[in-house]
């Protein structure tokens, strides 16, 4: 995987490169948006002939980036797709090329989001493995990265979900979608350029009962929620603070979910920093 900032000045691009949807990021660091497209567009800039450039076909900025690609192989992928072309859901597989490649029954992932990510992995590997049944001997036992959307613990049939690589809105989005039961959401942290608008009309029309808000970012998120409509927010001091404040509030079947949408320097060292915590902090329960 590349950064923004290690693209910026590569001079080459891989054989096999994958872009996927775009989403403002690093706006601290950017100049603006612009500059991370384009930071971003050289993953496929320098590829030649003979290369394979895939690409999420649902995002009109990523297909024209792909578009510029000198790459012979161009693979789309997107769920959603009806192109047959596309690797995609069709019914209960994910396919590439009409044929079947793993049934969805065989994915241990959590989130319709994480189909996305999985069609990208097949458009890659597809042709260099050519078994099939790789897929559903991985995907049956691959759980996810450690941070996130990971179970970190249940009290009082209360389940702790740990998102804490969540830190950007667009990620706390899916998140939130990932999980039908109600949810009590912990946002905040610090500042990356990020507006907060789309994040709050989404929680507003979910089943998030609560939002316990951290952090820097805390009284720029309370605005988007205030305009959004939703009023069922609070603030915390510490992590430990909204952890026990969510145990409290938190109903039987419902879920605790950690997804800050937001980067972590202004109180950890890292995402990963502030994931520890947060299991800590449940086991402390």
């Amino acid at each position: 995987e590349l950064s923004s900032f290690q693209l910026m000045d590569v001079t080459q691009s891989p054989h096999i490169a994958v872009h996927l949807m775009l989403e403002p990021d690093h706006l601290d660091v950017h100049t603006d948006l612009e500059e991370y497209r384009q930071a971003k567009a050289n993953i496929f800039a320098f590829q030649k002939p003979g290369d394979t450039a895939v690409y999420y076909e649902a995002d009109d900025r990523t297909v024209r980036v792909a578009k510029q690609s000198a790459a012979t192989t161009k693979i789309p992928y997107n769920r959603n797709s009806q192109n047959p072309d596309c690797v995609r859901v069709e019914k209960d597989h994910i396919v590439y090329l009409k044929k079947p490649v793993v049934a969805l029954s065989s994915i241990a992932l959590v989130g319709s989001h994480m189909l996305d990510n999985i069609c990208a992995a097949v458009a890659v590997t597809y042709n260099l493995i050519k078994n099939k049944h790789v897929y559903t001997t991985v995907l049956q036992n691959f759980t996810g990265l450690e941070h996130r959307l990971q179970p970190v613990g249940k009290k009082d049939g209360v389940t702790f979900i740990d998102d804490s690589i969540s830190t950007i809105p667009s990620t706390a989005i899916a998140a939130i979608r990932a999980f039908s039961e109600p949810k009590i959401l912990i946002l905040g942290g610090s500042d990356k350029g990020n507006e907060f608008d789309d994040l709050a009309v989404e929680i507003a029309e979910s089943n998030v009962e609560q939002v316990i808000l951290l952090g820097q970012m805390s009284d720029k998120i309370a605005l988007s929620l205030n305009n959004a409509g939703y009023t069922n927010f609070t603030s915390a001091k510490s992590l430990n603070d909204a952890v026990s404040l969510a145990a409290r509030t938190a109903k039987n079947g419902s879920i605790v979910l950690l997804s800050p949408a937001c980067a972590s320097f202004d109180m950890f060292t890292s995402y990963k920093d502030r994931g520890n915590q947060f299991k800590e902090a449940v086991e402390n329960l």
